[in-house]
């Protein structure tokens, strides 16, 4: 199954959002503005931010899934 970020953050109350984005090291502004519509490419510095947020949800095992979705 093709991991989808977008879907898993629409999926989170306002509040889940503000935790997740301050655990990844953003905003949830900015990923709802750059990061759900894949209008831009996160560093290595917010992609291990991402990844370690998105695995601690249990969303992804590992970093290539989280990947894939930005360079699909």
């Amino acid at each position: 199954m093709v991991f989808n970020f977008k879907k898993n953050w629409l999926g989170l109350a306002p509040e889940e959002r503000e935790a997740f984005a301050i655990e990844a090291g953003t905003t949830s502004h900015y990923i709802q503005t750059h990061l759900t519509g894949k209008r831009k490419m996160p560093g290595k510095r917010l992609m291990d931010g991402l990844f370690k947020a998105c695995k601690s949800r249990n969303w992804i095992s590992n970093k290539a899934q989280l990947a894939e979705f930005f360079y699909d």
